[in-house]
């Protein structure tokens, strides 16, 4: 896994590559962090486009209750 920090622009990319499959994820937090809400988008994924929302709603649900 590789993960990079952008403070610049508040976001995390991932990237977890096992073979040939591969997964991207770039989490943004809003500026007004942890009272805004936090951005997630997937980018390629091992699954198809379902499995991608699901690993995104799952991922955003879990970020925003952390600071709960």
């Amino acid at each position: 896994m590789q993960v990079t920090v952008h403070s610049s622009t508040r976001e995390v990319l991932a990237v977890y590559a096992i073979d040939e499959a591969r997964m991207e994820l770039v989490i943004t937090l809003a500026p007004n962090y942890p009272l805004g809400a936090v951005k997630v988008e997937c980018g390629k994924q091992i699954g198809g486009r379902a499995s991608s929302r699901n690993v995104g709603m799952q991922l955003t649900i879990f970020l925003t209750h952390q600071m709960s």
